[in-house]
């Protein structure tokens, strides 16, 4: 299966612990993309604070078209802990 967007808990995250003790360097290149768009302002429509990690990000017509949040979205509880808890075991 092909995803053409980013997505922090399930696809990422989830994966990176669980290919920890074979392959750390996707658990690095996981948390480094990740970093790399953590929230930095206060958005409603995106669900972004400061420091929050995002939850999916997309590139299709609806996000260029500002029809979906997911450019990127933050709307989850997880992905913030599951990143924290990742950087630690890495």
């Amino acid at each position: 299966m092909v995803f053409n967007s980013i997505w922090a808990r399930f696809i990422s995250l989830i994966a990176a612990f669980q290919t920890l003790m074979f392959d750390a360097n996707i658990a690095r290149d996981t948390l480094v993309t990740l970093a790399q768009h953590q929230g930095t302002n206060d958005s409603d429509w995106h669900d972004e604070s400061p420091g929050k990690i995002l939850h999916e990000l997309r590139s299709g017509e609806l996000a260029r078209c500002a029809e979906i949040p997911h450019t990127p979205y933050y709307g989850t509880v997880d992905a913030t802990p599951l990143w924290l808890m990742l950087y630690r075991e890495y």
